[in-house]
């Protein structure tokens, strides 16, 4: 198996790694915006007559490689001595623009404490100023909180149920799903820490451990009635959780692709997405919850 990824750390800079075999699958657990670790990176040097030098970058367990994913580690919510530990008004202050022109990460990450304060599907749209959706796409909002994913990768994967008739297939991985498939929470998560409020997409990674937080797990919640879907979502409301958050510039990430081969420094204006890695409660669920309603 063979997984690219274009990665950009603090120093603004980009490169693209081939990952392979189990480090590729372990790379496609890895969702946009997280912050990794790479161990036993091997760089190649290919030289052409007549033309410039040309780098390949490459990434193996046989190498000796290891990758960890360091935003879904629960180790980094329960020890605020290895991540910092700021308030969502700090997260939301975060300068997007290097004054001085120099090169800069276009993600962070960090850890928070804040309370749940409202939970909706992720595909579900929020309706602001008195709009009103769809009958049939607000009715069926709430069966997409819960989704199949491909085990490999944790995508979605094409449901034979969509009139392919060939079986459940992985866009992602270009393989036949077969059995191997499993269910997480697809949510977006309001965060409040008493002082501001923001809107997190959660990964798969947040809820792994569903039942920490009050939740019922993914595969169980297949079988929920609308009903019991939105009394499961609304008991996640109240808890407070020591969160992990990943934040990127969309606008800048994108104008930073368009750009990587000059060394530009994107200057397009922020559109800051909030990304949901990692949860740890800091209260019973159910104790915090009821303090919530009441």
């Amino acid at each position: 198996d063979r997984y690219c990824a274009r990665l950009n750390d603090n120093s603004g800079r980009m490169c693209d790694i081939t990952f392979w075999d189990e480090l590729g699958r372990d790379l496609a657990r890895v969702r946009v915006g997280q912050w990794v670790a790479i161990v036993g990176v091997c760089t190649t040097e290919v030289r052409h007559r007549g033309a410039r030098s040309r780098f390949y970058v490459n990434c193996s367990a046989s190498q000796g490689g290891r990758l960890f994913n360091i935003s879904a580690s629960g180790g980094l919510l329960r020890s605020s001595c290895l991540s910092p530990n700021v308030t969502i008004a700090q997260l939301r202050s975060v300068c997007e623009e290097d004054a001085g022109g120099r090169a800069r990460s276009l993600a962070h990450h960090a850890t928070c404490r804040a309370v749940v304060v409202a939970v909706r599907a992720a595909s579900q749209r929020q309706q602001r100023d008195g709009a009103v959706g769809r009958p049939d796409e607000l009715a069926a909002a709430w069966r997409r909180a819960v989704r199949r994913v491909h085990a490999v990768c944790m995508m979605p994967f094409e449901d034979p149920a969509d009139g392919a008739g060939v079986g459940a297939y992985c866009r992602n991985c270009g393989c036949a799903v077969r059995d191997q498939w499993t269910a997480v929470w697809d949510l977006v998560v309001s965060l409040d820490d008493g002082a501001d409020c923001i809107d997190a997409q959660a990964t798969w990674h947040a809820f792994r451990n569903a039942a920490e937080v009050g939740l019922a797990p993914a595969k169980e919640a297949l079988r929920f009635d609308e009903a019991a879907m939105k009394r499961e979502l609304r008991q996640l409301c109240g808890v407070e959780l020591m969160v992990s958050l990943d934040w990127i510039d969309i606008s800048a990430l994108s104008c930073a692709h368009e750009r990587a081969s000059k060394g530009g420094v994107p200057t397009s204006a922020p559109a800051t997405c909030y990304i949901l890695s990692g949860t740890a409660p800091l209260a019973p669920a159910e104790a915090c919850a009821r303090m919530f309603r009441e």
